[in-house]
């Protein structure tokens, strides 16, 4: 289940990453997010996975960890995610590598797939202006 953010004025918040408005209706904040920022994370989701191949639960873990607003942004491409162990441990990863088990043997893990797509997410799709 998605949980919303809930600030003191008992506004729900956004959990997509990079995204912060505010639910209003109750179907958005049950999902944790409005109908745009879940297409834009199925979609963020899909160009992530065509970068390697991730199972059904590889995808299931990710989509859930991002949905919960649990990948953090740590840095210019670098994210924190966290543990499937319940011990509040977390990864770094770029979406390249990942300090994980399973990363650290050189295996594609759930933690790739979400930094990948959080990066995705959080990258701009607008070329910057050049100064004239």
């Amino acid at each position: 289940m998605t949980t919303t953010q809930t600030t003191e004025t008992g506004k729900h918040h956004c959990q997509r990453p990079g995204c912060k408005g505010i639910l209003r209706s109750e179907a958005s904040r049950a999902r944790g997010m409005s109908t745009l920022c879940d297409r834009k994370v199925r979609q963020a989701e899909a160009k992530a996975a065509e970068r390697g191949t991730f199972n059904a639960e590889q995808q299931a873990k990710a989509d859930a960890a991002i949905r919960s607003g649990q990948v953090k942004a740590e840095g210019q491409g670098l994210y924190s995610v966290p543990s499937s162990k319940s011990d509040g441990s977390r990864y770094a990863s770029d979406g390249t590598s990942c300090c994980c088990p399973a990363g650290m043997h050189d295996r594609q893990c759930w933690h790739l797939l979400a930094a990948v797509t959080v990066d995705i997410l959080l990258s701009s799709r607008r070329p910057l202006a050049l100064a004239a």
